[in-house]
């Protein structure tokens, strides 16, 4: 539920029904795209009729030109940067670009870095792609192979750079000339002196400037005011004013202190950029694999490629200590590796030849030769990161809220100014504009809207540290709205490492555990790591067709039989977990799993149990260990629940409203989905980050707490922001409107509530 603050009655959003101004359609030009999508039958086809004409991309259907930017030789995967990103709706319309072009078989956003990645058919025109995002209203640029979203930020710094410059050099040439009139110059040559600050003047009126005449034009047609029209309509002023004092020989000429305050706007602009890259970057497979070149086998011999050349099919040579950067298949005798990236595991994890490996994993033994099997975005990492930033464009409450709010407060900047102006105008031209400049330029909430995004993007970044993998800020409020708890027994409550106790019959062949082995090599679900150390001896045989199922087990062939390992209906009288081992659905024999309560349970659900109106324990199994579990923690009979498939699981969190779900992220994942907060404990990071908001990378129930202490301190430190700006645009405003604050102090001034903010939050956050 959104927050509203208190304000006229407003319309609604045709599509996302957010509030927005009286007599206005949508809240920005996404939904208007969208909404006539879904209600104008001929949309598309003006669409498409318009983006068809653009021809400015027509050279990327060279194949010359387009090799340069696949991601891979042999697919046509490219990555689009895509200038004007503001929100969900905008997500969802770049996600939907395939109903407007057919050819393009799959689009996603990594929306923190403003990427698209777009999938394209044989019959694809990629200047069709670039004209259709164009269109669509939106600024694409279509990277090369390897390069980094971060090359583009070096890009965009270095113009913004280049418009400092200019503006820096302007202003201080213009301070050589104006000296003099200062002190006292006056007649020919004091004109000659201005008219070369005029001169001076228009390199950054034409050039400097343009960003704040883009954002305010982008305001604009999206029927919003952001901070750039008023920094635009106080540089116009102050250059028409001038300009028509200069014209008609009157003494108050402003472009010397106009200037200065643009260089100066433009430094603050250019800092609190390279701020919010510092802390708001999310990082992408290159930045967790971290390796430029790789060993490849190239019949007897071996060379060394870049990474983003490894393809699908390549044996490559990983050495002791190095990540591997691409999935694939062990064809080495056995490794020991490093999985704490993809499992949260700090031990090192044997594996033996023809096992799965993945992307990010470290080498801790000699050499190793995998067979690449997947590279890049389409590897299991890269999809993971994809999931993980996907999600992080939902705005959250507080977000809307200081969203609006610096709209309400840029608005009133303006009201007054035009009110002062017209009133002080009678009594002095050159105060009435200067208060009138120093107010636009002071009072406007520029770093309001960046200090929520700042809090939350540092509480992100900190809950990494933490061992809490956080998909949504949004989770930083909901978790402190949560009333009802719930947790699965197994891995959560309990251990989660689930001993082998025997099996029934009492003695599996050699055989046997290789197939077993094979079927769980896919998996990492308690079940299949701890067989994995219990049977280290053994080496599993490749299985075909290996797939999992969410809360029933494993299945695959293996010469030509159907092999499956699935957890039983029926319950073990001494409560141990029960799993069905079967060939071509006839049972071979029993496995029998016992788990162990955490050391840690009893406390933290009483702790829990402080903060919570009420804690349940919600599992699958129909074992008196569930019973046993829910009695230590100290939890009556009537909130423990027994037996519940997954989808009954899923059906009582829909209907318990304010609900947390706590699970093991493989047979809880709908649950989890459906919960307003779902927290995935260290286990089936696949399934965890595909279904949980929250994967806890560290084991215990510990990270809990450590989930809520972070949001109690994210939302103060936001509260904490919002006060700060609003004390400091209130002083602002009275000391400009008073007088004592010029347009270029002002200027000077303007950063420093943006670096309160930061220091704010740095502290609050620490």
């Amino acid at each position: 539920m959104r927050h509203a603050l208190s304000e006229p009655i407003a319309d609604q959003c045709l599509h996302c029904h957010d509030k927005v101004a009286v007599g206005e359609l949508y809240c920005c030009h996404a939904c208007e795209v969208l909404y006539k999508v879904m209600h104008e039958s001929d949309f598309k086809e003006q669409l498409q009729h318009s983006y068809e004409k653009r021809n400015v991309y027509e050279h990327l259907d060279q194949i010359s030109f387009e090799k340069l930017y696949r991601l891979t030789p042999n697919a046509r995967n490219f990555i689009i940067y895509v200038g004007g990103l503001e929100c969900s709706s905008c997500v969802h319309l770049l996600e939907k670009v395939s109903e407007f072009y057919p050819e393009i078989s799959e689009s996603r956003v990594h929306f923190s870095n403003s990427t698209l990645l777009v999938k394209l058919s044989t019959s694809a025109k990629l200047s069709h792609v670039l004209a259709l995002i164009e269109e669509l209203g939106y600024k694409p640029k279509i990277l090369k192979s390897g390069e980094s979203v971060r090359n583009q930020h070096k890009i965009e710094n270095r113009k913004l750079l280049m418009r400092i410059g200019v503006a820096g050099a302007a202003a201080g040439n213009m301070m050589l000339y104006v000296v003099p009139i200062y002190s006292g110059l006056k007649g020919e040559m004091a004109q000659n002196f201005n008219w070369i600050c005029f001169a001076l003047f228009l390199p950054i009126l034409f050039y400097s400037a343009v960003p704040f005449y883009r954002g305010a034009w982008n305001s604009l047609k999206h029927k919003v005011i952001s901070v750039d029209l008023p920094i635009t309509i106080a540089l116009w002023l102050g250059f028409t004013v001038s300009t028509f004092n200069l014209i008609t020989k009157q003494a108050e000429v402003y472009f010397d202190s106009t200037a200065s305050f643009m260089f100066f706007i433009l430094l603050a602009r250019y800092l609190l950029r390279k701020v919010q890259q510092h802390y708001l970057f999310q990082p992408d497979f290159d930045d967790l694999i971290a390796t430029e070149k790789i060993e490849r086998v190239v019949g007897e011999q071996s060379e060394f490629i870049p990474t983003y050349e490894i393809q699908v099919g390549d044996l490559l040579i990983i050495r002791n200590q190095a990540v591997i950067p691409a999935d694939g298949i062990l064809q080495s005798e056995q490794a020991h590796l490093d999985l704490s990236l993809l499992t949260g595991e700090s031990l090192p994890q044997r594996t033996f030849k023809n096992m799965n490996i993945f992307a990010g994993t470290k080498v801790f033994s000699d050499s190793v030769l995998i067979e690449v099997k997947a590279t890049g975005s389409e590897t299991h990492l890269g999809q993971l990161l994809a999931k993980l930033n996907s999600s992080l464009q939902i705005k959250t409450d507080f977000g809307l809220i200081t969203d609006r709010l610096s709209q309400y407060l840029i608005l009133i900047v303006l009201m007054t100014a035009v009110l002062f102006f017209a009133f002080y105008v009678p009594i002095s031209f050159q105060q009435a504009l200067n208060r009138t400049l120093a107010l636009i330029v002071l009072a406007c909430p520029c770093a309001l809207a960046f200090g929520t995004p700042l809090a939350q993007g540092l509480a992100l970044r900190k809950g990494k540290k933490m061992g809490l993998i956080i998909k949504n800020p949004s989770v930083l409020e909901k978790i402190l709205k949560v009333e009802n708890l719930f947790f699965d027994k197994t891995g959560t409550l309990t251990e989660g490492r689930l001993y082998f106790y025997q099996s029934f019959p009492s003695e599996l062949s050699h055989n046997e555990k290789e197939i077993i082995l094979g079927l769980e090599n896919i998996s990492f679900h308690p079940v299949a790591q701890n067989l994995r150390k219990q049977w280290g001896d053994v080496k599993p045989v490749a299985i075909h067709q290996a797939k999992e199922n969410i809360s029933e087990g494993v299945e695959g062939f293996y010469k030509g039989d159907f092999y499956q390992l699935k957890a039983s209906s029926v319950s073990s009288d001494r409560g141990l977990m029960q799993v069905e081992f079967l060939k071509n659905d006839k049972r071979l024999a029993y496995l029998y799993f016992s788990d162990q309560l955490r050391p840690d349970s009893v406390e933290i659900v009483k702790e829990l149990k402080k903060r919570f109106k009420q804690i349940s324990v919600l599992s699958g199994d129909r074992s008196a260990e569930v019973l046993s579990v829910a009695e230590a923690v100290h939890l009556s009979k009537n909130n423990t629940y027994i037996g519940y498939s997954a989808e009954q699981k899923e059906a009582l969190i829909r209907k318990t409203p304010l609900s947390c779900m706590i699970g093991d992220g493989s047979n809880d994942s709908l649950a989890l989905q459906a919960a307003d907060v779902g927290i995935a404990v260290s286990g089936s990071t696949d399934l965890s980050l595909s279904h949980a908001d929250v994967y806890l990378t560290e084991s215990g129930l510990k990270p809990i707490l450590k989930l809520i202490a972070l949001a109690e301190q994210a939302q103060r430190t936001i509260k904490i922001n919002i006060g700060i700006s609003l004390v400091y645009n209130s002083i602002g405003a009275v000391l400009a409107l008073s007088g004592f604050i010029s347009p270029m102090v002002a200027a000077i001034l303007m950063p420093i509530s943006s670096l309160l903010l930061i220091l704010s939050t740095v502290l609050g956050l620490k």
